[in-house]
């Protein structure tokens, strides 16, 4: 998803940036209901609700909080540069996400 993402800040053109942006979110996705679908498995059902109910309050304030801050630098830095850090972010939260010994044995 980092790299499409990525792709698509140094994007100029807009059909290119149309099919990469969808990519990128093609492979959200697919890890987001592995995520929910692995949490479903391994929680004891008993408190289930209220952990997955935790992680999507979790995930839902978290948007609005990161276009915040977006917004922010975007006073500063253009926007292009924004979302390139932001791909970047995502390659290495998902390299560290293949190399963590708690995730690969899930």
């Amino acid at each position: 998803m980092g790299i499409f993402f990525s792709l698509f800040s140094l994007s100029r053109n807009f059909a290119l940036s149309m099919g990469l942006i969808a990519i990128s979110g093609f492979f959200f996705a697919a890890p987001k209901v592995l995520g929910i679908t692995i949490l479903q498995d391994k929680i004891p059902d008993k408190i289930r609700g209220r952990v997955l109910s935790a992680q999507i309050m979790l995930s839902s304030l978290m948007f609005p909080l990161s276009m915040l801050i977006s917004g922010v630098f975007a006073q500063y830095v253009s926007v292009p540069i924004i979302l390139l850090v932001a791909g970047f972010i995502m390659v290495l939260n998902g390299i560290y996400g293949l190399s963590s010994r708690v995730v690969s044995t899930v």
